[in-house]
């Protein structure tokens, strides 16, 4: 069905002329389509007027103002205005990626960097020179939060240059305008090279293993609760804190990306495996179905990660899963494995809830936003904490007020290169990243890196003890959770 209607050609155009109005508008504004001849697609403008015989002189002007500026080889358009063709330009992208797979970091450069600088010029003016100009006059005295790298540079331009590329194609412009690529000119066209991060490929070291432990211990078993009057720590305090402690445990034991590739997950992604060394020893696999490694490209065939646990980790699973029932959480296979529950806790919240025919309560994911403000309240507590035990080193202060959720998978990758001697392939497996990324970033952790590239095998005792085993009344509260069969 078209979005338009009451076509109507206007005369005196030869056809390329047509008023129409948009089907289903209250309003009923007529608007103009004109066919261009010196470039693909339409001309279109509204024309501001209910009135049909209005319309229709407008529409007859429009057609004029466009051949006289073909005649002169121009592309007139309703509007070369940089904001609002990256606005439009970034809804399209949005809406064709069904917002699965949109890249949100191009909205975040155009937002604050491209629209707040270019915002009123016109697309036929963004050249080079005036991309020389945007960089060094805005771009590098303005970052957002550090430095930025070359490489960061380099992408960002490319998200512009698709972008002029767009208006081109959707005949916005004449001419195909593409910046030519700053790792080229970067030399020539940097004037402060003070302003770009140019240090090697060298990861911040973000926590320690030690520093992984104080936060552990923190959600474990301390309570941290301190008030002049409620003495008992509240429902949703003792929520947060327990499922803290299971998020951080499952992102050092799965090495998981922090964010939603764990926090949008489900029980059902979850599976049971009998171990092939030890009897009665399980472990555990989760399918992700969410990130920018499963959200980057929908055709490249990869719609989920598997991340696989240890031996221990059936355990803090059946402890974490017995915890949420006891509390009246859902754990069946479409409920999410870190759940916030919505809604007033108190019985008469729950009667007007139920009453205008809403869920007395509803549940969903723990997201990103919260888990982040979560462990920005922690930090100076776990300091504070930790000064109470004896004396903290500056050193030491700033590794425990550094510490985020992704120091978990960082510390995991560490360990398993430095303490578990495991080959760089395996831990690029693991973690569900490239073995450049490890090579890159985690080389320096490696005492002896040419023995364990070499090595195929991580060597296990002959008694097997390293493999834990658990009885049937351990994994009978994991029932729900599907086992691998032969």
């Amino acid at each position: 069905m078209a979005y338009y209607e009451n076509l109507t050609p206007v005369d005196n155009t030869g056809d390329e002329a047509c008023i129409y109005q948009i089907a289903g508008s209250k309003k009923g504004v007529w608007y103009v389509r004109i066919k261009r001849h010196n470039t693909k697609g339409y001309f279109r403008k509204t024309l501001k007027t209910t009135s049909f015989t209005e319309a229709l002189k407008k529409a007859n002007r429009y057609w004029l103002e466009v051949r006289d500026a073909e005649s002169r080889d121009i592309v007139l358009t309703p509007s070369s205005n940089f904001a609002k063709l990256a606005n439009k330009w970034i809804a399209e992208k949005r809406q064709r990626s069904n917002a699965v797979y949109f890249d949100r970091s191009i909205e975040y450069q155009f937002n604050n960097y491209y629209i707040p600088y270019f915002g009123n010029f016109s697309i036929e003016h963004i050249t080079d020179k005036a991309y020389k100009d945007y960089l060094n006059n805005y771009r590098l005295l303005n970052p957002a939060r550090k430095k930025p790298k070359l490489n960061t540079l380099t992408l960002e331009q490319s998200h512009l240059n698709s972008f002029l590329n767009w208006c081109y194609e959707k005949g916005y412009t004449r001419r195909r305008f593409q910046i030519t690529k700053l790792k080229d000119k970067a030399n020539r066209w940097i004037i402060n090279s003070d302003l770009v991060d140019t240090q090697s490929k060298d990861r911040r070291d973000l926590a320690t293993y030690k520093v992984y432990c104080f936060y552990r211990d923190w959600f474990d078993h301390v309570d941290g609760w301190e008030h002049p009057f409620i003495k008992e720590v509240p429902f949703h305090v003792l929520i947060n804190r327990r499922r803290a402690a299971f998020y951080l445990k499952t992102l050092y034991n799965l090495c998981c990306r922090a964010g939603e590739e764990l926090l949008k997950a489900k029980w059902g992604d979850l599976t049971k495996h009998p171990s092939e060394e030890k009897d009665g020893a399980y472990y555990i696999t989760l399918q992700v179905r969410h990130g920018k490694k499963v959200r980057k490209n929908r055709f490249d065939g990869v719609n989920h990660l598997t991340y696989v646990s240890d031996y221990r980790y059936i355990k803090m699973l059946r402890s974490w899963k017995m915890f949420l029932e006891e509390n009246g959480f859902p754990t069946d296979p479409d409920a999410f494995l870190f759940p916030l529950k919505k809604g007033r806790q108190d019985s008469l919240g729950r009667r007007l809830r139920e009453e205008r025919g809403l869920p007395a309560e509803t549940y969903t994911n723990w997201d990103s936003v919260a888990a982040g403000a979560l462990i920005a309240r922690e930090r100076p507590r776990v300091l504070e904490w930790r000064r109470s035990k004896g004396v903290v080193s500056r050193e030491l202060e700033e590794e425990i007020m550094g510490f985020t959720w992704y120091s978990a998978r960082h510390v995991s990758i560490k360990r398993m290169l430095k303490h578990s001697k495991f080959p760089i392939h395996f831990v690029a497996e693991k973690a569900n990243t490239g073995i450049t990324m490890i090579q890159d970033f985690y080389w320096k952790y490696m005492e002896d890196p040419e023995t364990r590239i070499v090595s195929r095998h991580r060597t296990i005792s002959p008694d097997k003890r390293e493999i834990s085993v658990f009885d049937e009344e351990d994994l009978s509260a994991l029932d729900s959770i599907a086992t691998k069969e032969d």
